[in-house]
């Protein structure tokens, strides 16, 4: 019976530490609006500015146009005090 116990309560903290991990990573996961200041061709980049002046680029020149407006999520590498070092993980498209 002490085996079943112990058992039972090493799976439970395994699933909560899981579950906790899974919860930090969620908060940092953010999204963000764009919108399409330029495209260099010749590199593959297109150069994004949000709100905040922050200015972010990605590849992929295709499909994309000047004063398109741009939908992203974006991960902040677990340092929610600066947004220097976050990144891009997901693009769409939010114009008409």
């Amino acid at each position: 019976m002490k085996k079943l116990i112990v058992l039972l309560l090493c799976v439970l903290l395994v699933a909560s530490s899981m579950f906790l991990g899974f919860a930090v990573a969620l908060k940092s996961i953010y999204p963000r609006s764009m919108r399409v200041i330029g495209i260099e061709y010749d590199n593959d980049l297109v150069i994004a500015e949000d709100a905040m002046g922050f200015v972010w680029t990605w590849e992929g020149t295709e499909d994309w146009c000047c004063n398109d407006d741009v939908a992203v999520i974006m991960f902040d590498r677990f340092t929610p005090n600066t947004i220097r070092d976050d990144v891009i993980i997901a693009i769409r498209y939010s114009g008409m």
